[in-house]
């Protein structure tokens, strides 16, 4: 769904983030996912505010066809793409400085669960060193 961010709140995430940290601005990487942690819980809470604001016809519009889950319902393929685009808007507004957006990841298995990841930019990709972002459902 398209949500366009304003600089409040932007700045309603960085407070968080600060909360998170108890600072302004990261100071390394293991600090820094701390904050975008608590970043991805009030990007969801904006989310959630602005699926409140939609009529009926409006969430039809996003919903699956022929899936009979209630609109709120969330998969891990939603939370892999909510929180692909929440790293994107991070780093388009520089809410992060120790890490990237990187390509959702995937575990295979009866059950198989799609995640977002971040890189640490300091671990070159050989290393492999990545941060996975779970996401909480939205809580109205």
């Amino acid at each position: 769904m398209p949500i366009i961010y304003t600089e409040a709140m932007l700045d309603s995430v960085r407070l968080v983030m600060a909360m998170a940290t108890g600072k302004l601005g990261a100071e390394n990487a293991d600090e820094e996912i701390k904050g975008l942690e608590a970043a991805a819980f009030q990007m969801e809470h904006l989310l959630a505010t602005k699926l409140a604001t939609l009529t009926r016809r409006e969430l039809e519009a996003y919903r699956v066809k022929g899936a009979n889950l209630d609109p709120w319902t969330q998969d891990c393929v939603d939370q892999a793409a909510n929180g692909a685009s929440y790293a994107i808007v991070w780093a388009e507004y520089q809410l992060m400085r120790f890490h990237r957006p990187y390509y959702p990841g995937f575990k295979p298995g009866l059950l198989p669960h799609f995640y977002a990841r971040l890189q640490r930019i300091e671990v070159t990709p050989q290393q492999g060193v990545y941060c996975m972002i779970e996401l909480p459902k939205p809580q109205l």
